[in-house]
C-alpha cells in the first residue's frame, strides 16, 4: 500500500517542505503521472486524509526539532 506515502509526499513537496523536484521526477516514470492522478483521486484514499493539516503538523514538527 503505497498511496498514503504518495500522497504526503506530493502534498510536502507542494507545500515547499521537500523539493519539487521529488514528485517532478517521478511524473517523469512511464504512466507514472496517470496513476498517481488515479490515486489522488481514489475516495478511499482522500477519505481520512486533511493536507493542510498534515502539512502544518509536519512544520510544527521540523520547527520543534530545529530549536
Amino acid at each position: 500500500m503505497i498511496a498514503p506515502y504518495l500522497v504526503r509526499i506530493y502534498a510536502l513537496a507542494f507545500s515547499g517542505i521537500l523539493p519539487r523536484t521529488i514528485p517532478e521526477g517521478l511524473n517523469n516514470l512511464p504512466n507514472f503521472n496517470r496513476w498517481v492522478a488515479a490515486i489522488m483521486k481514489e475516495p478511499s484514499v482522500n477519505k481520512a486524509w486533511n493536507s493542510e493539516m498534515f502539512v502544518e503538523r509536519t512544520r510544527a514538527r521540523i520547527f520543534t526539532v530545529k530549536s
